[in-house]
């Protein structure tokens, strides 16, 4: 599968998705009179909607910049949202709503069984999906041809994680782990500790011990059982993958308990920006986001100063969440396809997308034509308290290029570690 033509696997579409591809009315252009038009579904409301937020104003920012400069190819681009509230069928709907509309060009698709739902369907809508999901499954065993992981997968993203760890702290030998017992949070954590394990004997010559992991009730409000044990644990080193409110409480109880006094490095995937703005000056002395984009760590792009100067504009926050770039990132994507390929029929676009070059918040990016993941910078933020406003503070950030931590291209088989 790791040759498989986009062509061939749209003929092995079924005889239903054949005929919803044929439709008379599908098959009309996926662009207005006078614009290109982007669709987005994202939870717009709900227990999720602070994640969908962020990224609808970088959708809007991308527009907002594209159109300024004339357009696409003389075409401004026009942004259609859904509402998935955070619900996976939600989410299909949202889909097959903007498809029925006309609308070709999706993104928006960022939490796992909401991205996995539309890789489920891929056979049967005639559009351009670029996932911002983390999730391996779409450039491996749920690979479509016309969909495109548009940041760094989960392996990538874990074994940067781990490669940084092992720079930054070559005596933290002893890690453990803290995160809701969820399948794909698990998963994250066995990539993050064997990973985390062969860097330290390849770079170092060392051997890690990795204490068994605290998992968590999701939605729980009591954390202090799982922080009593790490309490009397040996461990030095702490991965932490709580998620939104679950880990502001976390922390905040992990500060009231002592832990922090515990723990020499935390390595947080979950909360980035969120958490020094929740706890201000009651955070832990050295935590280490795993992030989306970070403004802090991207001062030498003009298109992210840009972007950080319009959002503080927009909202009176200087602080911007790097869920921001998956709303913009795609916009841009798109935006670069459309003018390579000099049209919007989905096969040119498609060739475009794994050929072109494109500019993010992070630099030039670009997928790679066998699997269709992108290959960009992994970015980390060192946050600390701080005395004065805002009691918070960045002292380090990183930058992992993607090439150095990119899994193989297996378009179509399952993930191997």
């Amino acid at each position: 599968m790791a040759n498989i033509s986009r062509r061939t696997a749209l003929k092995a579409v079924g005889t239903g998705a054949a005929a919803v591809l044929a439709s008379p009315a599908i098959l009309r252009p996926a662009m207005g009179a006078d614009s290109v038009r982007i669709g987005y579904v994202l939870p717009l409301s709900g227990g999720q909607a602070s994640v969908g937020a962020p990224i609808k104003i970088g959708a809007e920012i991308a527009r907002d910049q594209i159109n300024k400069a004339g357009g696409i190819e003389g075409r401004p681009v026009e942004l259609v949202f859904r509402d998935d509230k955070g619900n996976p069928a939600e989410t299909v709907a949202g889909v097959r709503e903007l498809v029925g509309d006309q609308v070709r060009f999706l993104s928006g698709l960022t939490v796992g069984p909401e991205a996995l739902a539309i890789a489920g369907i891929m056979n049967t809508i005639d559009a351009i999906v670029l996932q911002t999901t983390p999730n391996l499954q779409i450039s491996h065993e749920l690979y479509h041809p016309r969909q495109f992981s548009a940041f760094a997968n989960s392996f990538m993203r874990l074994k940067a994680c781990a490669k940084l760890m092992v720079e930054k702290y070559p005596d933290v030998l002893t890690w453990g782990g803290s995160f809701p017992d969820l399948a794909q949070v698990t998963e994250s954590w066995n990539q993050f500790s064997s990973e985390l394990v062969a860097e330290y004997k390849s770079k170092l010559g060392k051997d890690v011990k990795i204490i068994s992991p605290e998992r968590t009730k999701y939605g729980t409000p009591d954390f202090k059982p799982a922080i009593e044990a790490l309490m009397t644990s040996p461990v030095e080193g702490l991965f932490t993958d709580q998620y939104a409110a679950d880990g502001i409480t976390f922390f905040k109880q992990a500060k009231e308990l002592g832990l922090f006094n515990r723990i020499r490095v935390f390595s947080d995937s979950g909360l980035e920006i969120d958490l020094p703005k929740a706890l201000g000056r009651d955070m832990p002395p050295v935590d280490w986001a795993l992030g989306v984009w970070s403004p802090f760590a991207f001062k030498d792009s003009a298109l992210s100063r840009e972007v950080q100067e319009i959002y503080r504009a927009r909202t009176g926050d200087p602080y911007p969440h790097g869920y921001v770039a998956y709303g913009h990132v795609p916009v841009y994507a798109f935006a670069a396809a459309i003018r390579s390929a000099k049209s919007i029929d989905l096969d040119k676009v498609v060739d475009a997308l794994e050929t072109v070059e494109f500019d993010t918040l992070k630099g030039r990016a670009r997928f790679r034509k066998e699997d269709h993941q992108v290959i960009d910078d992994i970015v980390f933020t060192k946050y600390g308290p701080a005395n004065v406003a805002p009691f918070w503070t960045v002292s380090d950030f990183a930058r992992v290029p993607g090439a150095s931590v990119a899994n193989p291209a297996t378009p179509g088989q399952p993930f191997k570690m």
